[in-house]
């Protein structure tokens, strides 16, 4: 009977436990659900090309909702992906805040589309627009106004569709293909112009104004001062940038004094291209 008391007691003592611990558990359920949820994101970066507001829209787009739980997805390194982002940290600042600091993906592209900049990776995914500003000139006209980041404009590609955090939709393949492989021909070409450097101290980096596709996807770059390269496709485009450095750093004071085209169509074996002075437009003389 003794024995029987006690298994009695126990029970009860067990059920007791049990019945003040499920509403404790519910209560601390509830506060990591609802007392965590993520409702301002703070940003650092190192490129600045993104601000605060942009990662906190894509956070809440992709259902990033918890404070604590992106923390800890962060920290044990199941991060969720961040897609204009290559690596990044999360710190608390409050149950209902984080700061993400990120190393971002570099924009390396432009095109113009449907009144905005659309900005691309080195793999062609877009990863940021802004709307297209203007200003008006003394003629009363319109002018574009270059975009605010300093990223090289691609410019006549045919666009069939932009959608974020994807690649960009060309109307021909060709179209994404040449800004892909421009963009690694640019590398290319930094890599170059330091080793031109070394050799011609004081030279200058040319500045590309703009990349422009013909209606065959042959490539021409337009540089600050009035010089154009013209490309041609988009092959072998590393080994021309490496010889246009070339050509640029050993004639750059008589290159840079003509407007013109250097014919760069194709690839010469012993790097010597021709260069094609723009004509000249004589002014018509006003009549009296």
């Amino acid at each position: 009977m003794v024995s029987r008391r006690k298994k009695r007691r126990k029970l009860k003592k067990t059920i007791k436990r049990i019945l003040i611990a499920i509403p404790v558990l519910v209560i601390i359920v509830l506060i990591l659900v609802y007392g965590f949820q993520l409702k301002t994101v703070g940003y650092t970066s190192d490129l600045n090309q993104f601000t605060a507001q942009e990662v906190q829209d894509y956070l809440k787009e992709h259902k990033v909702k918890n404070t604590l739980w992106f923390w800890l997805e962060s920290v044990i390194g199941q991060k969720e992906e961040i897609a204009m982002l290559e690596d990044y940290t999360v710190s608390i600042n409050s149950p209902v805040k984080v700061t993400v600091h990120g190393k971002e993906k570099k924009l390396r592209s432009c095109i113009q589309y449907a009144e905005n900049y659309f900005y691309m990776d080195s793999k062609g995914i877009v990863q940021k627009n802004e709307p297209c500003s203007y200003i008006e000139t003394k003629k009363k006209k319109k002018k574009l106004l270059p975009n605010s980041l300093g990223v090289i404009p691609y410019t006549n590609v045919e666009v069939e569709e932009v959608v974020f955090y994807q690649k960009l939709k060309t109307k021909s393949p060709e179209g994404l293909e040449g800004i892909v492989r421009m963009t690694d021909a640019f590398d290319a070409m930094s890599v170059a112009l330091d080793k031109a450097k070394e050799q011609y101290p004081g030279l200058k980096e040319p500045t590309v104004e703009k990349v422009y596709f013909s209606k065959d996807y042959d490539i021409t770059l337009f540089l600050q001062g009035g010089l154009k390269v013209a490309l041609g496709k988009d092959n072998q485009l590393k080994e021309k940038m490496e010889d246009f450095i070339d050509i640029y750093g050993s004639t750059y004071e008589q290159l840079t004094k003509y407007q013109g085209t250097l014919q760069m169509q194709w690839i010469s074996e012993d790097a010597s291209y021709t260069f094609i002075k723009d004509e000249v437009k004589k002014e018509k003389k006003k009549k009296k």
